[in-house]
């Protein structure tokens, strides 16, 4: 495989891809944080605070900030699939995939993201909270202030 890519396109051809994969993954961890920030004062004022409260909301909110940036990845795995330069970028991918299915080509196979990625960053921030409220507990004892942290 390695030698076919080679082949291909060179050293660069191990590379196609990168620019959208780069800017999809800190854009989802962005996303992730301020749509968990925006949902998790309003879930708790509804449901109260408890650790199932934690994990949906930091479920919710990945799966908003995937959703976002799919488009993206979806771009990046053509880009790095693809035989025979079949698409000139970033624009040709979204362009192509639209073109030949609609908005369901630059969200196709979103669904088996979202089911895994809900369970993951939910534990992952409430594995945060966790970590955050034993800082606060410690810097408490200590004289730090909340801000400090």
């Amino acid at each position: 495989m390695v030698r076919n890519v080679w082949r291909e396109g060179g050293v660069a051809a191990f590379f196609r891809g990168n620019m959208s994969g780069l800017a999809a993954q800190p854009l989802v961890i962005a996303l992730s944080f301020f749509f968990f920030e925006r949902l998790r004062l309003p879930a708790e004022t509804v449901l109260g605070t408890s650790v199932l409260v934690v994990v949906l909301v930091g479920g919710v909110a990945n799966c908003l900030s995937i959703v976002a940036a799919y488009p993206l990845r979806i771009a990046k795995d053509k880009l790095q699939s693809q035989r025979d330069g079949q698409y000139s970028g970033l624009l040709d991918v979204w362009a192509q995939s639209y073109g030949a299915r609609g908005l369901g080509g630059l969200y196709a196979g979103l669904s088996a993201d979202l089911a895994s990625a809900f369970v993951k960053r939910g534990l992952t921030f409430w594995c945060k909270e966790a970590v955050l409220e034993l800082l606060l507990d410690n810097a408490a004892g200590s004289g730090i202030a909340k801000g400090d942290l």
